[in-house]
């Protein structure tokens, strides 16, 4: 201790200063580095929430777009007996076929 002089202190100082200072740097930094991967995590939970929504509106979308397109052809059906009955005057068999399939279909139905 008595050959301290003040050159000596102020360099131990100086790398006592020096480390604090990196120290502080990095938990600084790693704080940073934390709070930013919540930011970057948050939108993509958003949007992980948007893609399902969409998704199970697709799905409701086509579940219709089947239910129309079964109802359409039902009703081409009909149609088509009840023209040929028009024209030929005696396509009772036909006639009675579609009514059954619309009976079935009303019944099937969700």
């Amino acid at each position: 201790m008595e050959n301290l002089n003040f050159g000596d202190l102020t360099t131990t100082a100086a790398v006592l200063l020096l480390f604090l200072g990196a120290y502080n740097l990095l938990v600084s930094a790693i704080k940073n580095h934390r709070e930013e991967k919540k930011r970057q995590q948050q939108p993509v939970t958003e949007l992980e929430t948007i893609v399902k929504q969409h998704e199970q509106m697709l799905k409701n979308d086509n579940i219709r777009l089947r239910e129309l397109e079964d109802s359409n052809r039902i009703m081409l059906r009909a149609n088509k007996a009840m023209l040929g009955h028009l024209v030929n005057g005696n396509s009772t068999e036909k006639m009675s076929a579609s009514i059954q399939e619309i009976d079935q279909y009303l019944i099937d139905r969700r």
